[in-house]
């Protein structure tokens, strides 16, 4: 009976030796302060007020080319992670993420202002009827952490910090288009180096508590500090394309977004709002 009781202690301190943790958990992430800039334009381009601004605003075109829109007042990413315990209760590891994402601008967007031949005090809108553009996005972290004791279940309180490199890829299989009569048939006229990636730095800072179900298993929820070490974030109230864009005899003479514009948009989309709120569930053995 005496030799018993050491053993089942240790057994219980790293209960029953498990080491490795595989997790996939959801994480949501509302755009409070783009939200709040949906119903008004500021004017960022001088005199013209032309632009897509800023806001949760996006469109494009259904499979009858009919123009439509949402809001994507929220992002949702899907992660998947494998952690492995150190030192009784540090852990190191590695996470991969995944999200849809549409480029998103205020829902008052002009192409541009025409003087009004009829009225000289007024000036005629040009709707900016252009397809946003859709990515797919990838997250790859590398981790390191600690639990808030050396007991991996059920110790309920984990915090990690995570460093690795966020990925835009254009989502090439859309109906783009720059109005109802005028499709992109070649992406190069869309979108300025469309088959190229934009990446960004990202560290986040993250707390986990977690709720046990089995031995092995749990249910976690949690909470990640995003933070984008990318700097280069200009203002994108103007018009994405190139100067000199647009004219009606011919639509299409520049891409309609061009690179630096797109880089500092997802900028400002990815690290803009810092917080993600997280559920899902891990398993340890």
């Amino acid at each position: 009976m005496l030799g018993f009781f050491p053993i089942a202690l240790g057994q219980d301190n790293y209960f029953f030796n498990q080491r490795n943790i595989f997790s996939v958990n959801a994480s949501f992430n509302p755009r409070l302060i783009p939200m709040n800039q949906n119903g008004s334009f500021n004017d960022e381009m001088g005199a013209s007020n032309a632009g897509i601004g800023r806001g949760t605003y996006f469109q494009g075109y259904n499979e009858n080319n009919e123009l439509v829109s949402d809001f994507q007042n929220f992002n949702l990413m899907l992660n998947t992670s494998y952690m492995r315990l150190y030192n009784a209760n540090r852990i190191v590891g590695v996470e991969f993420n995944y999200q849809k994402h549409n480029l998103t601008m205020n829902e008052n967007a002009v192409l541009e202002y025409k003087y009004d031949p009829f009225d000289a005090d007024k000036d005629i809108e040009v709707p900016f009827e252009i397809s946003t553009p859709v990515f797919n996005v990838y997250d790859v972290q590398f981790l390191w952490g600690v639990f808030s004791d050396a007991t991996i279940s059920p110790n309920k309180h984990l915090f990690t910090c995570g460093l690795g490199v966020r990925m835009f890829s254009l989502d090439q299989k859309q109906n783009y288009r720059f109005d109802e009569a005028t499709p992109y048939t070649d992406l190069e006229n869309y979108m300025e180096d469309y088959d190229k990636m934009y990446i960004f730095t990202r560290f986040s800072m993250n707390y986990t508590y977690r709720i046990l179900i089995t031995k092995n298993l749990s249910f976690d929820l949690g909470v990640n500090l995003n933070i984008g070490l990318y700097q280069d974030m200009e203002a994108d109230g103007g018009l994405p394309m190139q100067s000199g864009y647009y004219s009606e005899e011919n639509p299409i003479e520049s891409p309609a977004y061009a690179r630096y514009f797109v880089k500092n948009k997802l900028g400002h989309e990815t690290f803009y709002n810092m917080i993600y709120f997280r559920s899902g569930l891990s398993f340890a053995l």
